[in-house]
């Protein structure tokens, strides 16, 4: 068993050793009365809820296809969704959702898309997601945080107790900085500098940052990347709108869950759904800092946090609605994206174990370098901290290696096809 795969096998362990935790603590109390709400709860509802989830899957294909069709018209809508499939799968079993950009470049190089051109589809779709993301708290914010600061239950870790809507908060501006800190840094040269050159440097210093020239390219990578990939959504304007609206409904349609399962429980609401949904919005702003695969353990805790309130009942009845809608939101995407995987014919099975940010990065970096040869890019409008020696040397280096790994996969996979033949 190879480092990575040893990695990947870590990972599902670990995802399954916190859920286990997680079960024990939401079933603790009193599981006779949880499944006693789970087995009375209204089908009608569950089937509903069922609806909206593969409603925000076909929404996740429906972005890729579009998005894959500035490159090829012809790119089928079945091939969108498997690929969303798959990521949402590596996305749940990786730390951070880290894994799944990579697997999905590489399925959409199996399905005819080139691989510098699949980087290049999924840095726009981390781009609408951050803009509907940081779109969707600020209206939370402005229209629902006098009644979301009304929960003033608090978290305890290692210790020390946390404000929950002050956590929510820090989701919130997290994601917001990630977003406004790339426009900054892409059309700001003075920005750039004092970040890419002060910053590292002061940061290298205090030890945090291990190796400074590596994390200069690494930035100036994910800069450049932003900036290219944000022209060309922005060339699109129609595309680009589109995007948002489907990302937004998808969301929407996310964040209506938890109020279904309440209905689904006969639970009698004195809210409304509009503040059903700011509320998940405000759990996904918490469980997005959660580093643990699929944030198992702390979605469930920041779930009972936050709508103990909200549906007015007993302690059971709030964990039955945790569970449901759990079940519903990450296991229900786990197990079909996982059939999908193991399954479709073009899944990347043997590059998902190698699937991490390093990996995603050397794929922006080729993209990026035959970006430069195709288009004529001058040397004077890039803004290169380090010296052009050092980042065509790792530009050289990353795409050799990068190379072999292809070359060697194929291989791999001509041998397969020859045994089966046999």
């Amino acid at each position: 068993m190879t480092k990575q795969q040893r990695k990947y096998l870590i990972n599902i362990l670990l995802l399954v050793g916190v859920t286990g935790l997680a079960l024990f603590f939401v079933l603790k109390d009193d599981p006779g009365a949880i499944f006693n709400a789970i087995a009375t709860a209204d089908y009608r509802y569950l089937i509903l809820a069922g609806a909206l989830m593969i409603f925000s899957f076909c929404m996740d294909g429906l972005t890729l296809t579009i998005l894959a069709r500035l490159y090829d018209r012809k790119y089928k809508y079945y091939k969108g969704f498997c690929n969303a499939m798959i990521g949402t799968f590596v996305n749940g079993i990786t730390p951070s959702s880290s894994g799944g950009q990579f697997v999905q470049a590489f399925t959409f190089s199996k399905q005819g898309i080139k691989i510098t051109n699949a980087a290049s589809i999924l840095f726009m779709q981390f781009i609408v997601h951050q803009i509907v993301i940081v779109l969707f708290g600020t209206l939370t914010f402005i229209f629902k945080f006098n009644e979301m600061s009304m929960i003033t239950d608090t978290v305890e870790l290692f210790g020390v107790s946390f404000d929950i809507i002050g956590l929510s908060v820090l989701g919130f501006v997290i994601n917001a900085m990630v977003i406004i800190g790339l426009f900054a840094l892409a059309f700001s040269k003075k920005i750039h500098k004092l970040i890419v050159n002060g910053g590292i440097n002061i940061l290298s210093k205090f030890k945090i940052v291990k190796d400074p020239e590596q994390k200069r390219i690494d930035i100036n990578t994910k800069i450049e990347t932003f900036r290219i990939e944000f022209k060309r959504l922005s060339s699109n304007i129609k595309i680009l709108f589109l995007l948002i609206i489907i990302k937004f409904v998808q969301l929407s349609v996310f964040y209506a869950i938890p109020y279904v399962m309440g209905l689904a429980l006969h639970i009698e609401m004195s809210h409304s759904i509009f503040d059903g949904i700011s509320l998940a919005s405000f759990v996904s702003m918490v469980t997005s800092m959660v580093p643990i695969p699929g944030a198992s353990g702390g979605a469930e805790l920041v779930f009972t946090i936050m709508f103990r309130q909200f549906f007015d009942g007993t302690i059971p009845t709030v964990n039955a609605v945790n569970l449901l809608w759990r079940g519903f939101t990450f296991y229900l995407g786990l197990f079909a994206g996982g059939l999908v995987f193991m399954l479709y014919h073009e899944s990347p099975k043997k590059e998902a174990y190698r699937a991490n940010t390093r990996t995603m990065l050397e794929l922006e970096i080729i993209n990026l370098e035959e970006y430069r040869k195709n288009r004529n890019v001058v040397e004077e409008a890039r803004i290169e901290p380090v010296t052009e020696e050092e980042i065509e040397d790792h530009f050289k280096k990353l795409k050799e290696d990068l190379k072999d790994k292809l070359l060697e996969n194929e291989i791999a996979s001509e041998r397969e096809q020859e045994e089966k033949k046999e």
